[in-house]
């Protein structure tokens, strides 16, 4: 099991996202890791955090392209919980 996400390491990955992007980047959760395996859903630890680029999707959730027919992409600061974690 990976250790519980300090504040201070999530800072030194938001720092990095600011110097290199866009303040106005997404904030998401994966929330598969956060899953406990019973079909509940608590308040946990967040363990791990990186800067990822992510395909978008429709409502759907077929994935969306850009008017060039390449995929359609954002780069975002991406939770995980520990469960579950890839």
């Amino acid at each position: 099991m990976s250790a519980t996400l300090t504040l201070g390491r999530l800072k030194k990955i938001v720092d990095k996202l600011l110097e290199l992007h866009s303040p106005r980047r997404k904030v998401v959760v994966s929330i598969p890791t956060l899953d406990t395996g019973n079909g509940t859903w608590n308040v946990c630890d967040i363990h791990h955090a990186d800067i990822e680029l992510i395909n978008i999707c429709d409502g759907d959730g077929f994935r969306v392209d850009n008017k060039d027919g390449s995929e359609r992409t954002q780069l975002v600061l991406l939770l995980k919980g520990r469960f579950n974690d890839e």
